[in-house]
């Protein structure tokens, strides 16, 4: 909304005074607009608060996104191959809930110090250089694009 705001309805910024972005996707855009100049008021930065990314982004996300598969699925996860890609907060939130609910929890990630982590919290952790397959489930818990994947 703010991007719109400050993009196409430029008339509409008279009388607000501020805003606030929680996603950390919707931070760098607006990040973006502010460098160039085209954002049209200041705004607070939800996500970088210590308590939204340890808190919500972790426990809040991650339960929702395994509720929502399920529910979306109806989906049994006890030994289910639950492949969690991305080792940030969100992604942290999902593996643990999927570990939780017993699926097999399998996290790729790109950072060779967060796969340890991952690793650690016994979930398999593995760096992310090759496409995979057997999985059952997957879950972007990022920004990249593209995940290559390879069918059984």
């Amino acid at each position: 909304m703010i991007c719109t705001l400050t993009q196409i309805h430029k008339n509409g910024l008279e009388g607000i005074f501020g805003g606030s972005e929680e996603t950390t996707s919707g931070v760098k855009r607006l990040g973006a607009l502010e460098r160039t100049g085209k954002l049209g008021y200041p705004v607070i930065a939800v996500n970088n608060a210590r308590t939204k990314y340890l808190f919500d982004n972790r426990y809040g996300t991650g339960q929702s996104t395994v509720d929502g598969i399920l529910r979306a699925t109806a989906a049994f996860l006890p030994g289910k191959r639950f492949v969690v890609c991305g080792y940030g907060w969100v992604g942290k939130g999902v593996a643990e809930r999927a570990k939780g609910m017993g699926a097999s929890v399998t996290v790729t990630e790109i950072d060779p110090v967060r796969a340890l982590e991952a690793h650690w919290v016994t979930c398999r952790g593995r760096l992310f250089k090759k496409p995979f397959a057997a999985l059952q489930l997957l879950v972007p818990c990022h920004e990249v694009i593209q995940i290559p994947i390879v069918s059984d």
